[in-house]
């Protein structure tokens, strides 16, 4: 009877561990499924700040182009207006010269209209 007892105890003992083990077991068990269903949540916000990052980068691609683009454009413009300017400053000179030139013609004329209505 003694035996029986002892040996009745020591299986309960075993089986109230492995009761408790199960236990952990069972706890550890959902754990590891809820951080499963975290590293899911937190694969899929990678994924989409991924994309998110993608779009983005195609986005300043675009405005780096554009702005390329401008600024190419702003320096032909700028190189043009100085051709122009400098073609002005050519054209003043030109007419200067004209307008030097024609008023001597002009007194040259009036110095001889006097020898020619004689």
């Amino acid at each position: 009877l003694a035996e029986a007892t002892a040996a009745r105890r020591s299986a309960e003992e075993k089986a109230n561990k492995s009761e408790e083990q199960l236990g952990l077991m069972r706890a550890s068990r959902e754990a590891d499924a809820s951080r499963l269903a975290r590293c899911a949540d937190v694969e899929a916000e990678v994924k989409r700040l991924r994309t998110e990052l993608g779009t983005c980068e195609a986005r300043v691609f675009g405005s780096e182009s554009a702005a390329r683009a401008a600024a190419e454009a702003a320096a032909s413009r700028h190189a043009e207006l100085e051709k122009l300017w400098e073609l002005e400053q050519s054209l003043r000179s030109v007419a200067e010269v004209s307008a030097v030139s024609s008023k001597q013609s002009a007194e040259d004329l009036r110095g001889r209209l006097p020898a020619a209505q004689r």
